[in-house]
């Protein structure tokens, strides 16, 4: 089951080469909430209990924190969709129709793959053939990676999303990576655009090999945390998160 997402914050970063990387590494972009020009990244995938408390990130004291909403989350009970895996545990170990695979390293480490390419560590995975993804699994439960699956909007550098009459606008956060490994996070703020739009407007902007959409609408998650003041900047409060099954937490030194 698909629903469209949402967005208010951003997360980017600077690949090693391009003039649209280049350029946010010095400039003054008022949607950066963080920068790894600045400071590493460490990212971790966060599969939420039943009463789907957001982790306490109040406790790490010259660390600035955002956590956003990952994965989609089934309409029919609360669990995310598509192909999880966490810390190594096959969660869901099967997967879906989308085209894109977040993988998370047990050191913070970041990557996106469209699912019938997956290149790691020297290995490259057709996750759509089962054999090669049950050899991906135990792979997997060895590194301990976790991971979540999404659509891409961007696919090589290539728009990977077409312009579709009467298409749905949402408020949209988007997770993008340069070819570099550098990544960010888009987010449309106040405004409603198509998957289209958005895909389209951060190819633009950013140039990034790979986009990874992140689920919003009425699952909108984003919390930032700096000096450890906590600011909301999602649809949901702190207290009204029951009803999400995971979330992204990105920390910055």
């Amino acid at each position: 089951m698909y629903r469209s997402s949402g967005i208010l914050c951003i997360l980017t970063a600077v690949a090693v080469s391009g003039d649209a990387q280049g350029a946010l590494c010095s400039g003054h972009d008022h949607g950066l909430l963080l920068n790894t020009c600045d400071a590493p990244v460490k990212a971790e995938l966060v599969l939420l209990a039943g009463d789907g408390k957001v982790p306490d990130i109040s406790g790490k004291p010259g660390k600035q924190t955002l956590v956003v909403t990952g994965a989609y989350t089934s309409g029919e009970k609360i669990e995310p969709e598509g192909f999880v895996l966490d810390h190594g545990k096959p969660y869901d170990p099967y997967i879906q129709g989308w085209d894109g695979l977040m993988l998370i390293t047990p050191d913070g480490k970041l990557s996106l793959h469209h699912v019938a390419r997956v290149k790691f560590r020297g290995t490259l995975s057709n996750m759509r053939d089962r054999a090669q993804r049950r050899a991906f699994v135990a792979r997997a439960a060895q590194l301990g990676l976790s991971a979540i699956q999404s659509h891409l909007l961007i696919t090589d550098g290539t728009l990977d999303v077409r312009n579709v009459a009467g298409a749905p606008r949402f408020r949209r956060r988007i997770l993008f990576s340069y070819p570099g490994g550098e990544y960010g996070i888009y987010d449309s703020g106040s405004r409603a655009l198509t998957l289209f739009e958005a895909g389209r407007e951060v190819l633009r902007r950013y140039a990034p090999l790979m986009a990874f959409n992140l689920d919003m609408g009425s699952y909108d998650y984003c919390s930032l945390t700096r000096n450890g003041r906590e600011e909301i900047c999602g649809r949901l409060s702190r207290g009204n998160t029951g009803k999400l099954s995971n979330v992204l937490v990105f920390t910055q030194d």
